[in-house]
């Protein structure tokens, strides 16, 4: 019983995250970056937003390899490699919330989130609270089995019914044709 409220607690917290990456994601494809819902106000980081904190954080400091890779090679290409961070955001999100290849998603989120961490390193950011996301996306990484949709199909597939169904023989064989030489 106990597993199965670890396994639970585990899958919100990825659900969690999942929601926001996607709603990253979708900040960054329809260039957003205020969402409000009721009285409830949210800033997601959309494309420029992106390209103004990575810009920032290696001007102001980083990690030498890391802030050469990122002023000689992120940031001149921008206009590509923003899209590969919104298509990455998009399918982390989703692979998280839903469950699907959420190990994979994990690995996804953790690469993006450390890389972003690495970064902000001597920036002068407050980099303490940077570290919550790539903790628990190790974590998640590291479980396996958790609750979601591709355990769910794989637990069907698994149980014996196949994805489709095998065609059934007619009750009554057609009368056999002679022909006549």
């Amino acid at each position: 019983m106990k597993a199965a409220r670890s396994q639970w607690s585990l899958v919100a917290i990825r659900s969690f995250l999942g929601i926001v990456y996607f709603s990253n994601g979708l900040a960054k494809l329809f260039d957003f970056s205020a969402f409000s819902l009721g009285p409830w106000s949210q800033y997601l980081i959309n494309r420029g937003g992106a390209y103004n904190i990575i810009a920032a954080n290696v001007h102001n400091g980083g990690i030498g390899p890391l802030r050469d890779f990122a002023t000689g090679f992120v940031l001149p290409h921008w206009n590509v490699l923003a899209w590969v961070l919104t298509g990455g955001e998009l399918a982390v999100g989703l692979g998280l919330m839903l469950g699907i290849l959420g190990r994979i998603a994990a690995l996804g989120g953790l690469a993006m989130s450390l890389l972003l961490f690495l970064w902000s390193v001597g920036a002068g950011a407050w980099t303490y609270d940077f570290m919550y996301e790539p903790i628990l996306l190790a974590i998640l990484a590291l479980t396996p089995g958790l609750p979601g949709l591709d355990t769910l199909l794989l637990s069907l597939f698994r149980r014996g019914r196949p994805a489709i169904p095998p065609r059934r023989e007619p009750l009554t064989k057609p009368a056999a044709h002679s022909r006549a030489h």
